[in-house]
Protein backbone atom coordinates (compact mmCIF):
# COMPACT_ATOMS: atom_id res chain seq x y z
CA UNK A 1 0.00 0.00 0.00
CA UNK A 2 1.71 3.23 -1.15
CA UNK A 3 0.42 6.34 0.60
CA UNK A 4 1.39 10.02 0.65
CA UNK A 5 1.73 12.15 3.77
CA UNK A 6 -1.75 13.55 3.17
CA UNK A 7 -3.23 10.06 2.68
CA UNK A 8 -1.71 8.99 5.98
CA UNK A 9 -2.99 12.12 7.76
CA UNK A 10 -6.52 11.45 6.57
CA UNK A 11 -6.29 7.80 7.55
CA UNK A 12 -5.37 8.44 11.19
CA UNK A 13 -6.85 11.88 11.84
CA UNK A 14 -8.79 11.90 15.11
CA UNK A 15 -10.41 8.53 14.75
CA UNK A 16 -12.84 7.14 17.26
CA UNK A 17 -12.71 4.06 19.46
CA UNK A 18 -14.27 1.82 16.80
CA UNK A 19 -11.54 2.63 14.29
CA UNK A 20 -8.80 1.75 16.80
CA UNK A 21 -10.69 -1.26 18.18
CA UNK A 22 -10.69 0.26 21.67
CA UNK A 23 -12.97 -1.40 24.18
CA UNK A 24 -13.61 -1.15 27.89
CA UNK A 25 -12.01 -3.89 29.96
CA UNK A 26 -13.51 -4.04 33.43
CA UNK A 27 -10.75 -6.32 34.67
CA UNK A 28 -8.13 -3.74 33.80
CA UNK A 29 -10.33 -0.84 34.87
CA UNK A 30 -10.24 1.15 31.65
CA UNK A 31 -10.17 1.32 27.89
CA UNK A 32 -7.73 -0.87 26.00
CA UNK A 33 -6.57 -1.54 22.45
CA UNK A 34 -6.98 -5.01 20.91
CA UNK A 35 -3.35 -5.61 21.96
CA UNK A 36 -4.37 -5.13 25.61
CA UNK A 37 -2.39 -1.91 25.99
CA UNK A 38 -4.21 0.93 27.80
CA UNK A 39 -5.74 3.59 25.56
CA UNK A 40 -3.37 6.33 26.68
CA UNK A 41 -0.22 4.52 25.62
CA UNK A 42 1.84 5.14 22.51
CA UNK A 43 2.41 1.39 22.26
CA UNK A 44 -1.30 0.68 21.72
CA UNK A 45 -1.59 3.25 18.91
CA UNK A 46 1.59 1.99 17.24
CA UNK A 47 0.51 -1.65 17.30
CA UNK A 48 -2.93 -0.76 15.91
CA UNK A 49 -1.35 1.23 13.05
CA UNK A 50 1.15 -1.50 12.24
CA UNK A 51 -1.70 -4.02 12.07
CA UNK A 52 -3.74 -1.71 9.85
CA UNK A 53 -0.95 -0.89 7.38
CA UNK A 54 0.75 -4.28 7.38
CA UNK A 55 4.16 -5.47 8.47
CA UNK A 56 5.69 -5.21 4.99
CA UNK A 57 5.35 -1.40 5.02
CA UNK A 58 5.84 -0.62 8.70
CA UNK A 59 8.45 -0.89 11.42
CA UNK A 60 7.70 -0.51 15.11
CA UNK A 61 10.16 1.99 16.52
CA UNK A 62 10.99 3.15 20.01
CA UNK A 63 12.40 6.53 20.99
CA UNK A 64 14.41 5.79 24.08
CA UNK A 65 16.74 8.74 24.35
CA UNK A 66 16.17 12.10 25.92
CA UNK A 67 13.35 13.80 24.04
CA UNK A 68 9.91 15.30 24.53
CA UNK A 69 7.84 12.20 23.70
CA UNK A 70 9.53 10.02 26.32
CA UNK A 71 8.74 12.56 29.05
CA UNK A 72 8.72 10.77 32.38
CA UNK A 73 8.56 7.37 30.71
CA UNK A 74 11.66 5.56 29.58
CA UNK A 75 10.45 5.01 26.02
CA UNK A 76 7.88 5.90 23.39
CA UNK A 77 6.64 3.81 20.47
CA UNK A 78 5.70 4.96 16.98
CA UNK A 79 5.42 3.53 13.49
CA UNK A 80 7.89 4.16 10.71
CA UNK A 81 6.04 3.73 7.42
CA UNK A 82 8.17 2.79 4.40
CA UNK A 83 11.23 4.18 6.20
CA UNK A 84 10.01 7.68 5.39
CA UNK A 85 7.04 8.68 7.55
CA UNK A 86 6.68 8.68 11.32
CA UNK A 87 3.08 7.89 12.23
CA UNK A 88 2.15 8.83 15.78
CA UNK A 89 -1.46 9.72 16.66
CA UNK A 90 -0.50 9.66 20.36
CA UNK A 91 1.36 13.00 20.13
CA UNK A 92 -1.90 14.73 19.13
CA UNK A 93 -4.75 12.64 20.52
CA UNK A 94 -3.36 11.89 23.96
CA UNK A 95 -0.83 14.50 24.99
CA UNK A 96 -1.60 17.30 22.51
CA UNK A 97 2.07 18.08 21.87
CA UNK A 98 1.38 19.00 18.26
CA UNK A 99 -1.50 19.02 15.81
CA UNK A 100 0.53 16.78 13.52
CA UNK A 101 0.41 12.99 13.47
CA UNK A 102 2.56 12.29 10.38
CA UNK A 103 6.15 13.46 9.93
CA UNK A 104 8.07 13.16 6.66
CA UNK A 105 11.74 12.35 7.20
CA UNK A 106 12.51 13.79 3.76
CA UNK A 107 11.02 17.20 4.63
CA UNK A 108 13.37 19.73 6.29
CA UNK A 109 10.62 21.37 8.38
CA UNK A 110 9.37 18.01 9.62
CA UNK A 111 12.93 16.92 10.43
CA UNK A 112 13.32 19.84 12.82
CA UNK A 113 10.13 18.79 14.64
CA UNK A 114 11.21 15.15 14.65
CA UNK A 115 14.52 16.01 16.31
CA UNK A 116 12.74 17.93 19.09
CA UNK A 117 9.94 15.40 19.61
CA UNK A 118 11.75 12.08 19.08
CA UNK A 119 15.39 12.96 19.71
CA UNK A 120 18.35 11.85 17.68
CA UNK A 121 17.43 9.18 15.12
CA UNK A 122 20.55 7.23 16.12
CA UNK A 123 18.97 6.54 19.53
CA UNK A 124 15.80 4.98 18.08
CA UNK A 125 15.43 1.25 18.38
CA UNK A 126 13.40 -1.08 16.20
CA UNK A 127 11.07 -3.42 18.02
CA UNK A 128 10.98 -6.83 16.45
CA UNK A 129 7.92 -8.94 17.22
Amino acid sequence: MDMTKEDLRVLIARRGKDFWGIRHDYRLGGEVFPSGHPRGTSHGYALALADLLGEDDTRMMMAAGECIVTGNDKDHRFVLYRDRYILDPWVDEVCHLTGETVFDLEDEEDLADVEVLYGNKETWKEEVS
